[in-house]
C-alpha cells in the first residue's frame, strides 16, 4: 500500500516562472495512478412505479421490477424503443435489492469490458 494520492492534476503551463498550483485549472489534465483498479459509478435508481425502479445510462435504461406472471423480481436493460429488453441474469430473484445488484453487476461488467487492460 502506498500513501501517494489517488489523483493529481498536471497543468500545461509553459511559463514556469509564473506557475502556481491554481493556474490553468481549466486546462489541467487529470492523472490517475495506474496501479489503482478503475471505479465504476453506481447506478442511480429512481422510482418508476409500484415495485419498479429505473436507472438511466449512456446506452439505455436499466429496470428492476416485480413481475406478477413469474411472481419474482427481475432486472432488464432496454437499449432503445424498438429493441426487446435484455433480461439480466440471474433472473427471478427474491428481492428488489437483488434485482438492482444484478443490474449493477451487468452495468459494471459492460464498462470494464470496454476499458483497455494495462
Amino acid at each position: 500500500m502506498t500513501d501517494m494520492p489517488e489523483r493529481i492534476w498536471a497543468s500545461n503551463c509553459i511559463d514556469q516562472q509564473a506557475w502556481s498550483p491554481f493556474d490553468n485549472l481549466v486546462a489541467a489534465a487529470p492523472y490517475v495512478r495506474a496501479d489503482l483498479p478503475p471505479k465504476v459509478k453506481p447506478l442511480e435508481w429512481q422510482i418508476y412505479g409500484a415495485d419498479s425502479f429505473f436507472a438511466e445510462t449512456a446506452w439505455g435504461c436499466y429496470f428492476a421490477q416485480w413481475d406478477d406472471e413469474i411472481g419474482a423480481f427481475f432486472a432488464s436493460l432496454e437499449l432503445g424503443q424498438h429493441e426487446d429488453p435484455i433480461i439480466i441474469q440471474p433472473q427471478d430473484v427474491e428481492t428488489m435489492s437483488e434485482a438492482q445488484a444484478a443490474a449493477q453487476a451487468d452495468h459494471t461488467a459492460r464498462i470494464l469490458a470496454a476499458l483497455a487492460q494495462p
